[in-house]
């Protein structure tokens, strides 16, 4: 597991660069690890000019130092792991379950000698792999509830879910919903609410360059599988996640649709 993270220039002190030997038995080492794993977005690599050296960091500086990168891949291959590596901040909110859980999985499989006692109870892996709850500004979350992950089978469309599987006829052909996600934002709606796919068109040509489509989805099976009623509505992201949701169709669907993807764009 190396880092294939992206380069950003962001000017970094030099102090505090370097990495001990020790075990990968912290929750600031699991963090590190679930950062990469995730492929983390506030995770950036720095070069520096001086030493020619590569380190990483995080963005929201929730680590005490950045990370010598040679360090870390021989770290990778000797098992011996970072000693000095600590947390300035707890992990972020929605980085928190990923990193718990983490940490319950090395010191209970992998490292069950050194006798932790001070970890989560362990999550089903099917729930961690396929029902990841994202909680971010990109997603219009209807409660506050810190779930974390949940049964993919039971979220139902729930925003910061992914969308659930239901087979449909599109163009004389059966197809997944999931199929109709890849390129931009779609917008599924039930027969009931054809009302939003024109409103919701008028109002992503409002913003230049986005990519935006809009279904009425023809199937029993839709409306009970995405948690909405029968002129219900949910936005869904390129990566198949859902962005927002409504369970009606609201008095200004071109405008509510338009507050939306707003939010979710971060405009």
């Amino acid at each position: 597991m190396l880092l294939a993270a992206r380069s950003f220039p962001v000017p970094v002190s030099p102090v505090s660069r370097t990495v001990d030997a020790g075990l990968f038995a912290t929750r600031a080492s699991s963090a590190l690890i679930a950062c990469i794993a995730d492929d983390c977005p506030n995770l950036y690599t720095y070069d520096d000019p001086l030493t020619g050296r590569r380190y990483m960091g995080c963005l929201q500086q929730v680590f005490t130092s950045e990370i010598d990168v040679d360090m870390f891949r021989q770290a990778e291959r000797t098992r011996l792991g970072f000693g000095t590596v600590r947390l300035t901040n707890a992990p972020l909110r929605r980085c928190r379950f990923t990193v718990e859980q983490a940490y319950t999985r090395y010191v209970t499989r992998s490292a069950t000698y050194l006798g932790a006692k001070d970890f989560q109870p362990l999550a089903n892996d099917f729930d961690i792999e396929l029902g990841y709850i994202y909680r971010s500004p990109a997603i219009i979350a209807e409660d506050d509830v810190e779930r974390g992950s949940e049964d993919p089978r039971e979220s139902q469309g729930r925003p910061g879910s992914r969308a659930p599987h239901v087979w449909i006829d599109k163009d004389g052909h059966r197809v997944s919903t999931l199929d109709l996600f890849g390129r931009g934002f779609v917008l599924l709606t039930s027969p009931g609410g054809s009302n939003w796919v024109t409103a919701s068109r008028a109002a992503s040509r409002q913003i230049t360059g986005l990519d935006f489509d809009a279904h009425i989805v023809q199937s029993d099976k839709f409306a009970a599988e995405y948690g909405i009623g029968d002129n219900g509505a949910v936005i869904v992201r390129p990566d198949g996640f859902v962005a927002w949701r409504a369970k009606e169709i609201t008095s200004d669907p071109g405008r509510t649709v338009a507050d939306v993807l707003a939010t979710v764009l971060m405009r």
